[in-house]
């Protein structure tokens, strides 16, 4: 609880900016680090869900056990969106909302883990069950068109944040994107656009 309070006051000149785009469009970022706990050497996997570049979703967790490579580190937090994603528009679909969507994108910044997936193998070469059955949610959404699957340079992951460390510069980007902005930022915008929505 001390926590959430001193979050509170120290982002308190913060807010969310929706913004009409006349599309709605779910964009998924996944990342890991790979065994950077010197505990245990457990990674970390991060994502953010977004609908319209507005922050619906993110997550931050050490991943159950040790992953063998960078590949399989980033495809398991790759799972861990595809999850969530699908959980979402079984939800959009359910309450049954007067718009449509466009099919989810997945962001990954890692060709191996890219390349499994858009694969026709029936086996991934890991070394655990688990970790195949990942392998083969994955492609079966893929292979139906439920999702798309999109390479993107490191430098344009907004979920980097979620796996470590990182400087105030590569934070403040990331809140950008996401239309977490300064309220006179916001109200700015606002302005410009005719006025905002209460």
């Amino acid at each position: 609880m001390p926590s959430s309070f001193c979050y509170l006051y120290h982002s308190k000149h913060l807010c969310l900016t929706f913004k009409n785009h006349g599309f709605h469009h779910i964009k998924t970022y996944a990342d890991a680090d790979w065994g950077n706990n010197p505990i245990d050497l457990r990674s970390v996997s991060g994502f953010t869900v977004s609908i319209n570049l507005h922050f619906i979703s993110w997550q931050s967790k050490k991943q159950q056990i040790v992953s063998h490579s960078t590949t399989e580190a980033k495809y398991k937090s790759l799972s861990n969106v595809t999850k969530e994603t699908t959980w979402l528009m079984n939800i959009i679909n359910k309450i049954r909302l007067n718009f449509s969507f466009l099919n989810p994108i997945l962001f990954n910044d890692n060709k191996g883990a890219i390349d499994l997936a858009l694969s026709d193998a029936n086996h991934s070469g890991f070394k655990t069950k688990h970790m195949d059955i990942k392998l083969h949610f994955i492609q079966e959404l893929l292979k139906k068109g439920m999702m798309m699957l999109e390479n993107v340079p490191t430098t344009s992951i907004n979920a980097d944040f979620l796996t470590k460390s990182v400087g105030k510069t590569i934070l403040l980007k990331s809140l950008q994107f996401h239309n977490l902005l300064k309220k006179t930022c916001a109200l700015s915008l606002c302005s410009s656009q005719g006025g905002c929505r209460k």
